[in-house]
C-alpha cells in the first residue's frame, strides 16, 4: 500500500527527472544556431584585399580585381554566391547569411542588374591610360593578379 510519503517521493523523483531532461538537453535555439553558423561562413577566400571603384550614380562601391562581385554600401560589404546573399563588416571574414528581403533596396536593384557592365563603364570613364594598357590591367584584375592601390579607384 502506498503511503503519502511514497507518493510524494515518487512525484519528487518524477519532477526532478523531467527538470533534468529539460535543463541538460540543448535548446532548439542552440541547435538552430549551430546549423545557422554552418551556413554563415562560406568559403570565401581572397588572395588580397580587392580594390573598389565608386559607382557614383549608385552611391556604392564595387570590387575590382576579385573573383567575386563584392558591393560596399554604408558600413557593410555584400556578396551573392549561388543565389544566397551574405554580408560582412570586412571583406575577409566573417560572412553572414542574409535574407533577400533584408537587403537594402539599392543592393536589391543593383544585384538584379549587370554589375560587371556597370563597373566596367565606370572603370573606363575614370581610367585615362591608353586602351591597350587598360585592357592589360583589366585582364589582370579579372585574374586577381594586380592588387593594392591601383588607379582603378575614382578620384
Amino acid at each position: 500500500m502506498l503511503t503519502a510519503k511514497h507518493v510524494i517521493k515518487k512525484c519528487s523523483l518524477l519532477v526532478i527527472s523531467i527538470l533534468g531532461i529539460f535543463l541538460c538537453s540543448p535548446s532548439s535555439d542552440a541547435i538552430s544556431e549551430i546549423i545557422k553558423n554552418e551556413r554563415q561562413n562560406p568559403a570565401i577566400t581572397l588572395k588580397t584585399r580587392p580594390d573598389f571603384i565608386k559607382l557614383h550614380d549608385w552611391g556604392v562601391s564595387v570590387s575590382v580585381g576579385s573573383p567575386y562581385d563584392i558591393i560596399h554600401y554604408g558600413r557593410l560589404y555584400y556578396i551573392c554566391i549561388n543565389n544566397t546573399w551574405y554580408r560582412s563588416l570586412d571583406c575577409n571574414w566573417p560572412w553572414f547569411v542574409m535574407e533577400y528581403r533584408h537587403l537594402p533596396a539599392l543592393i536589391r536593384r543593383l544585384g538584379s542588374m549587370d554589375i560587371k557592365r556597370i563597373r566596367e563603364a565606370e572603370y573606363t570613364k575614370h581610367d585615362f591610360r591608353s586602351e591597350e594598357s587598360r585592357r592589360f590591367v583589366r585582364n589582370n584584375h579579372e585574374n586577381n593578379i594586380i592588387s593594392g592601390n591601383e588607379s582603378a579607384r575614382s578620384k
